[in-house]
């Protein structure tokens, strides 16, 4: 794992606070906005490289 500082915008810092709390009301693990976000960008990353290798 490597550690990666960012700047996001505050529309993207509203949606992680509504991944955070629908996380924590479900009682679901990674509930931080750190981990949160770092799942969204790998997701985000691998869900692209995956429609670069459908072309």
């Amino acid at each position: 794992m490597k550690k990666l500082q960012i700047q996001i915008s505050d529309a993207a810092h509203s949606e992680l606070l509504k991944i955070q709390l629908e996380r924590k009301v479900n009682k679901e693990p990674r509930t931080t906005i750190v981990e949160i976000a770092s799942d969204v960008l790998e997701n985000t990353l691998v869900k692209d490289k995956k429609d670069i290798s459908a072309k």
